[in-house]
Parts: structure tokens; sequence; C-alpha cells
């Protein structure tokens, strides 16, 4: 296998630990996950800004100005109802709030969803034993050759 076909093993398996995880609501974020290749040899996984928050939670601190937007959105995209626009629009404020001072759920338990690190483990011993697989072999064949 190439380089690009494991990179996309690669973000097809951290989609899968995603969705397992429950984590999906508009399908946004599994989206943004894009595998680019600039040279056979050097490639990347590239994900939206955010998505480190999948595995630990998001820390209190600083929001983005659109956030309560955000919260908006991903409260629609969960399905949850409101009476009106006013009672979503005061949720994703006192959600924001919160979230601004204590962090999310995730966060504050102390726990971990295991989204990228089982799974950055697994690629980087495979390259590592695909690449000295390929280096046994070409010093191999330098000394068959002479």
């Amino acid at each position: 296998m190439n380089l690009e076909e494991r990179l996309n093993e690669l973000k097809a398996n951290i989609i899968s630990r995603h969705v397992d995880a429950g984590q999906v609501a508009s399908g946004r974020t599994k989206a943004g996950f894009e595998v680019k290749m600039l040279s056979p040899y050097h490639g990347q996984l590239l994900g939206y800004s955010y998505s480190g928050v999948l595995e630990r939670g998001r820390k209190p601190g600083r929001i983005p100005k659109e956030f309560r937007a955000i919260i908006e959105r991903w409260a629609v995209a969960k399905g949850i109802s409101f009476n009106s626009d006013a009672d979503r629009s005061r949720f994703a404020y006192f959600v924001a709030q919160k979230i601004q001072r204590e962090g999310t759920k995730l966060f504050r338990s102390g726990g971990t969803v295991d989204v990228f690190s089982s799974a950055l483990v697994s690629f980087t011993d495979l390259l590592a034993t695909e690449a000295l697989d390929a280096f046994e072999i070409e010093v191999k064949n330098q000394i068959f050759i002479r």
C-alpha cells in the first residue's frame, strides 16, 4: 500500500472512532478530515482546528465570537427542540457561558475518548514496519548486486 492509501485508512479509522463515540451531530467534523498528498512520500491528514477536543474535551477559557451560533447549530443537528428562537438563543448563551467557565463535560470529567491516540499509534507502527522492510530489501539488493 502507498502512503496515500495508508493515510486514507487512518482517516477512516479516526472517523469510525468519532462516530462510535457518538460525537456526530451535523457530520461537518468528519467531513472536514482530508488527505493531502504533497509528494508520493509526503502526505498529511488535515482536519478542523478544533478536532483535538474530540478526544479530551474543551478546556475552559476564551471562546470564539460565533460560539453561541455554533451551539445553536449543534442543538438543531442533535434534534433538540425549543418553543421559540429566543429559547434556543438563551440555551446557547448559557451553554456557551458554562463551557467558557468550566469546559465541556468530557473535559470536566477528566475522561478521554480514544479518537486519535490508538489510530495514530497503529499508523506509525505500520509505517515504521513498512519502511524498515523496504530498507531491508534495498540493502539486500545492494549487497547482491555487487
